[in-house]
């Protein structure tokens, strides 16, 4: 909430769903040809807990060229770095010697859905 100028005290409720912990890139990664480590190394050092890695797979060919112009932060060259990374069979082996499950934001909301259900009961 930092990054987007907003106080969590102000904006986070009792009973609100929040993430444990959030990852993204930063442009010195990708700027120093470092951002696959970066990712890497992320498998390394997670937490128990809901995690979430911000990537922004893409093709690096002329139609992510001309949507990304003028943005290194997340363009074209950045997005297929993020794709070929996160689909490679080092980023499955990492999942699968972490034991880090992978989950879908519908797995989430029927999680949510589950515990509202049976607090609504037990009231």
């Amino acid at each position: 909430m930092k990054i987007v100028g907003l106080n969590s005290k102000l904006n986070i409720k009792d009973g609100d769903f929040l993430i444990d912990r959030a990852y993204v890139g930063e442009f010195e990664f990708f700027r120093t040809g470092d951002l696959s480590n970066y990712c890497d190394s992320l498998f390394e050092k997670l937490k128990g807990g809901l995690n979430l890695i911000l990537i922004h797979p893409a093709f690096d060919d002329d139609e992510m060229k001309g949507i990304t112009v003028n943005h290194p932060n997340f363009g074209s060259e950045w997005r297929q770095i993020d794709y070929d990374f996160f689909t490679s069979e080092q980023s499955k082996s990492k999942l699968r010697e972490n034991n880090i499950e992978l989950v879908t934001w519908k797995d989430i909301k029927d999680r949510i859905c589950k515990v509202n259900q049976n607090v609504s009961a037990q009231a």
